[in-house]
């Protein structure tokens, strides 16, 4: 940074220019070689705890959400209570409180 300062205070901005993309390049290598070993290190555990054997660090974990399912009591099709006031597929009307069958799933 100090020498594209020094560059421009020159009157060259061509190699100013040169070495911010050349900044860039660097920081964006050092990104991606990081990435690469976070992920190489990550299969290495999992292989060494497939195995059986011993590893350190931990083991990334994926993130699971529970979504609120609601049964129709009529007919038993699934259905959002909060997207809709009666079921899609026989046309029952939900009221607030009477709904029933409640069941919780993970996507």
């Amino acid at each position: 940074m100090i020498a594209v300062l020094f560059m421009l205070d020159a009157n060259q901005p061509a190699w100013a220019v040169a070495c911010l993309i050349a900044g860039a390049v660097s920081v964006l290598q050092g990104i991606a070689i990081n990435m690469l070993f976070k992920a190489g290190a990550e299969v290495t555990r999992l292989l060494k705890k497939s195995n059986g054997l011993k590893f350190s660090g931990e083991i990334s974990q994926p993130v699971i959400r529970v979504v609120a399912d609601y049964v129709c009591s009529v007919c038993g099709a699934s259905a959002n209570v909060d997207a809709q006031t009666k079921c899609y597929k026989c046309g029952a009307r939900f009221e607030p409180g009477s709904i029933k069958g409640k069941t919780e799933s993970s996507s």
